[in-house]
């Protein structure tokens, strides 16, 4: 039994991820597209190229983004 649920959880962590548009990113992260972009070619932020012209941004990409921008409240 172990060895068949430590397959399935292998088979799980390399399950494609949810990829976010450039756009959307943006909108979550409160920047320009723009912005967003630039990030992207100043490698700031993981991508996916899809195709010749699309870009996504992996969902665990941004959740990284968003926890090194965080910032511990002061007590």
């Amino acid at each position: 039994m172990k060895t068949q649920n430590a397959t399935k959880e292998a088979q799980q962590s390399k399950a494609p991820q949810p990829l976010l548009s450039i756009k959307r990113f943006a909108e979550l992260v409160s920047i320009s597209e723009r912005e967003a972009y630039r990030k992207v070619r100043d490698r700031e932020i993981e991508y996916v190229q899809v195709g010749t012209k699309r870009i996504g941004i992996p969902q665990a990409a941004y959740e990284r983004f968003i926890e090194s921008r965080t910032r511990p409240a002061l007590q």
